[in-house]
């Protein structure tokens, strides 16, 4: 069986997903907070569904604690940080076998980068919404 190693850039998709439901009047904290999460965890899943040949193994990459020093961003609106973290157990449940990971200074654009490079799989696919994997 042919080995697919698919690399999730997941700051790119789980943030805007977050920011799109944060904006919605008809819900709660608590709502607001599934829907981001459900919205971004339904996407995956779709996608996943969908490869062919079926993935075999899962890289997450997420933005290290501090991001790059060259590209200020201002910090998180409330909130944000938690649900991340509860969308991250979710998808360590959901999808046993899932290698995340995040380091410091380091873009999870570079880190999917380094991962595509040095993979060793018959098969690999980079998944972000990220333009700076162009380069």
């Amino acid at each position: 069986m042919p080995t697919h190693l698919v690399i999730f850039d997941a700051r790119s998709l789980y943030d805007p997903g977050w920011h799109a439901s944060r904006n919605r009047d008809d819900l709660n904290e608590v709502g607001s907070a599934r829907c981001a999460n459900g919205l971004v965890a339904g996407m995956l899943v779709n996608v996943l569904d969908r490869m062919a040949p079926r993935p075999t193994h899962l890289f997450v990459a997420w933005d290290g604690p501090v991001g790059k020093s060259n590209k200020p961003r201002g910090p998180k609106p409330p909130g944000f940080h938690n649900d991340k973290r509860e969308f991250a157990a979710w998808w360590k449940l959901s999808m046993a076998g899932t290698h995340f990971t995040a380091l410091p200074g380091t873009e999870a654009d570079d880190l999917c980068a380094s991962a595509a490079i040095k993979s060793v799989y018959d098969h690999t696919t980079v998944i972000s919404a990220d333009k700076d994997l162009h380069q």
